[in-house]
């Protein structure tokens, strides 16, 4: 018991992290030239954020805004929570199986470890969020736009023990083509 003790601890001091991330478009992002078809606009930026708690995000995103990387990927990717609390659920009975019987005990902290563990597992369920709402939050902000150039995104995460918060910010110009009245 003194171990177990000692392990939360130890983890409850070490446990809060932060990253900022940086990204822009490369030199392999849109191949063509823009050339007098298009009208370059400066855009307003955009920002959203995203939180979980055991690695359960806040609810399911049904809509969705991709803008392509640099490898022609979408930086943010879809998941269920349905499978995140699952895993959650067999973190949880973990210990109340392995240990003797404590009782309540055993019961508060296994949802203290399976919840701290499953945050580990899916720790980037915050940020997923945060890109998926920014970049469905530029698309929407700008209908008039064909092409995002060079899209920035600053990503900003906090990780904690039992949280993860991310915030995402995208700067970036925006292309339109030209009309033939223009």
């Amino acid at each position: 018991m003194k171990r177990i003790l000692l392990v939360i601890t130890a983890a409850l001091l070490l446990s809060s992290c932060s990253k900022t991330l940086l990204i822009t478009q490369g030199e392999q992002g849109y191949a063509g030239e823009l050339n007098e078809k298009y009208e370059l606009v400066e855009l307003n930026s955009v920002s959203a954020s995203g939180h979980s708690f055991f690695g359960i995000g806040s609810g399911e995103i049904h809509k969705d805004g991709v803008i392509t990387n640099s490898l022609g990927s979408n930086l943010g990717y879809s998941q269920s929570n349905a499978l995140r609390v699952l895993t959650f659920l067999v973190y949880s009975a973990m210990l109340p199986i392995l240990t003797p019987p404590l009782g309540a005990l055993n019961l508060l902290g296994g949802i203290a470890v399976g919840g701290a563990v499953n945050n580990l597992v899916w720790h980037k369920t915050s940020s997923n969020a945060a890109l998926r709402n920014a970049n469905k939050k530029l698309i929407e902000e700008n209908p008039s736009i064909d092409l995002f150039v060079y899209p920035k995104y600053n990503i900003n995460t906090r990780s904690g023990l039992f949280t993860n918060k991310a915030n995402v910010t995208i700067i970036s110009k925006g292309a339109k083509l030209k009309t033939n009245d223009e």
